[in-house]
């Protein structure tokens, strides 16, 4: 009644040993390297920056992956990637911006995600006659993520100003 298990016990040996190996071989192709992991995540962050100072809404866009959440302050968040590359495509047709970001933070989360945190300074210029030059400092957080083809691709990103609010502007903390 057993007897073809017998039979068939080799081969099950045999494929358990080849799966066993296999998987060995491909977690030693695939394991992560932190330092080319940092180098791709810092030239993400150049990437964006050259692609929002030349206002190039797609190329901003693009590292952003498919399904982002961009969480601008004051704003309602945009979703998506296509919503993302709207947005700063109409940013940039009000304004002339410029952009620098420096990263205080860089922590790896498992081997497909990671974290970027830091400060940036905004300079921004109405292009409608007349309109006042602002610049704006403050701090942002980027979360990434290892996409199929290898890459890394922007998931979520929130900035908010360090900048005190105007006179007359109360704050409210807590549950008062």
């Amino acid at each position: 009644m057993f007897s073809w298990m017998f039979r068939s016990l080799p081969l099950v040996i045999i494929l358990l040993l080849t799966s066993c190996a296999a998987s060995g071989t491909e977690a030693k192709k695939s394991a992560p390297d932190p330092e080319a992991d940092r180098a791709a995540l810092n030239k993400l962050r150049e990437d964006f920056i050259t692609a929002f100072n030349s206002a190039d809404a797609l190329r901003i866009a693009s590292t952003y992956g498919e399904d982002a959440v961009l969480m601008p302050q004051n704003q309602e968040p945009i979703v998506g990637r296509t919503a993302i590359e709207t947005y700063y495509k109409g940013l940039h047709e009000q304004l002339n911006a410029k952009i620098s970001l420096t990263s205080q933070e860089i922590t790896m989360i498992g081997e497909d995600s990671a974290f970027d945190r830091g400060t940036y300074v905004l300079s921004i210029t109405p292009k409608k006659a007349g309109g006042t030059a602002m610049e704006d400092a403050g701090k942002y957080l980027v979360i990434l993520q290892r996409q199929p083809d290898g890459t890394w691709k922007v998931v979520r990103d929130i900035d908010n100003s360090s900048r005190p609010l105007p006179p007359g502007v109360g704050l409210r903390i807590g549950n008062e």
